[in-house]
């Protein structure tokens, strides 16, 4: 897999190595608004909002078009409200990997 897109909060977004990828690809202020503002204004406190799912699902499929072979949603909360079923490639949801990778690790 070539180009791998990341779904993640603002908190991990602020590294400069991050910045200067995001601006590499085009990745619109607008967006990393509505990431930032759904996760922690909504999902944070319990609201799925079938609106911001949508919003999701368009920007998902926006990344896709420029690109991306894969979405990792890198933060925990999001796969709330988007999962494999809402993109066109691959999704690589960081809760469920963390919970394999620690079921694997306490069983071994």
């Amino acid at each position: 897999m070539g180009r791998l897109r990341q779904r993640r909060g603002a908190a991990a977004r602020r590294s400069r190595l991050s910045a200067g990828r995001r601006s590499a690809h085009g990745y619109r202020l607008a967006n990393r608004r509505l990431v930032h503002n759904v996760i922690y204004d909504e999902l944070c406190v319990g609201i799925v909002d079938d609106g911001s799912r949508e919003q999701y699902r368009r920007i998902m499929g926006e990344l896709v078009d420029q690109g991306a072979e894969g979405i990792l949603l890198g933060c925990t909360e999001i796969d709330l409200l988007v999962g494999s079923q809402d993109a066109r490639v691959p999704v690589f949801d960081t809760t469920h990997l963390h919970v394999q990778k620690a079921i694997e690790l306490a069983f071994a």
